[in-house]
């Protein structure tokens, strides 16, 4: 009974002092374990611009990235040398965390993964604004250390993951974007025929990227008497403006145009009315209406000019240009030499049949220097040197037989 006593005691003396060195084994290595910790989160729209913070909320630009500043340090009692960084964003789209970046920081790798106990270390993160959601978003950082102990078990995750992670709350606002419409570019010739129409391009955009859909383009022209006449208002609903722009074209018909330098104004308005910057909503540009009888044409009568710009075919006859409408009718011309040729050139030639001289003015032949009055469209033969006196208040132009053929004799 004695030595089955002994025995008893034996064994619990063992199984205390066994019990002991394992209690004292994993105190010691509580004890040599690094404790990392997430110990700051800053974000930043860059190196040198901040973002405002309303409440711990910052208040990101909607289509902002972000830059991102990380503190770690490991308030542990052993050293660091494997980490890794994983940061998250969960936003208004998602209840779920979605993993935009994770870095591993080791002496395997040389990127600086030792981390002394009581050090901390920064680390700078870029993140994209197509992570991120109108309305609330949430940036956690969560750190891992993958420091391997000496014993032969590999891997130890550290002991306290109370502190190992850190959120950042955003408020990423799409901001009420106001129309901003101009017009950036205007083109057409700087010169053209008294008679002729004139083709006019204009970039209209909207520099703002609104997505306005409705909106009105004006087209007027001023004549060197400053009178002002619009040639075209028209309202516009569906499709976009981008900053690019769009090319609006439009035909001044030659009737607007007057002898002199005449203004062309395009002028471009938000029918919303939302607009605010209006200070580049028009631009303008000077063309000079020339006499016929002055201009240096280039091509001779009896040939052919097509437009590059519009593929018009136009026959030159009588100085002036005959639109050629058909197939049919450019084969009556086969054998003519045809040329490809600017608008500019096309107009220094007024087109055939249109009376390009209005009543009261008088105009001169320049193959006989005979002169007629034109009044109700109709061409009066001036007889008398006597009684062209009576008109010489009246305008007088020297033109070219063909422009006269354009004018019925008075009765």
């Amino acid at each position: 009974m004695k030595q089955q006593l002994l025995f008893k005691g034996f064994i619990i003396a063992i199984v205390a002092i066994s019990a002991f060195a394992l209690v004292s084994q994993a105190k010691a290595g509580a004890g040599t374990t690094p404790d990392l910790k997430v110990s700051s989160i800053l974000v930043d729209k860059s190196l040198n611009e901040k973002f405002e913070i309303i409440g711990n909320t910052y208040q990101v630009g909607y289509g902002d990235s972000v830059l991102l500043y990380v503190g770690i340090e490991n308030i542990g009692t052993a050293e660091s040398s494997d980490m890794t960084v994983n940061i998250y964003v969960m936003n208004s789209l998602s209840d779920e965390e979605k993993l935009v970046s994770t870095q591993n920081y080791s002496n395997t790798n040389g990127n600086g993964g030792t981390l002394a106990p009581g050090n901390l270390i920064d680390y700078k993160y870029g993140i994209d604004a197509s992570n991120f959601a109108e309305g609330k978003n949430t940036i956690t950082v969560k750190v891992v250390d993958n420091t391997k102990q000496n014993d032969s078990t590999g891997v130890y995750p550290e002991n306290n993951l109370m502190n190992n992670q850190m959120s950042a709350s955003m408020a990423v606002n799409k901001p009420t974007v106001v129309a901003d419409l101009a017009i950036t570019g205007i083109t057409f010739p700087a010169k053209a025929v008294l008679g002729s129409d004139v083709m006019v391009e204009a970039i209209v955009s909207d520099l703002s990227m609104s997505g306005i859909k409705e909106y009105s383009i004006i087209t007027s022209v001023m004549d060197s008497q400053n009178h002002i006449t619009v040639v075209s208002d028209r309202i516009f609903n569906g499709g976009t403006i981008g900053k690019e722009g769009i090319i609006y074209k439009f035909l001044i018909d030659n009737s607007k145009l007057k002898l002199g330098v005449n203004t062309i104004t395009v002028q471009v308005n938000d029918e919303g009315n939302a607009e605010t910057t209006l200070e580049n909503n028009s631009l303008n540009k000077s063309i000079e209406i020339i006499n016929p009888s002055v201009v240096n044409r280039r091509y001779p009568n009896s040939v052919l000019l097509r437009s590059i710009t519009t593929g018009k075919i136009y026959l030159i006859k009588a100085n002036m240009k005959y639109y050629i409408s058909g197939i049919a009718e450019l084969k009556s011309y086969r054998g003519l030499k045809m040329y490809d040729v600017d608008d500019s050139i096309l107009n220094l030639y007024f087109d055939y049949n249109i009376k390009p001289y209005g009543d009261n003015v008088v105009l001169i032949s320049k193959s006989n220097n005979k002169a007629y009055l034109i009044k109700n469209g109709m061409k009066y033969y001036i007889s008398t040197l006597i009684e062209l006196g009576k008109y010489r208040m009246n305008k007088h132009f020297i033109v070219y037989d063909g422009i006269l053929n354009l004018y019925a004799n008075s009765k």
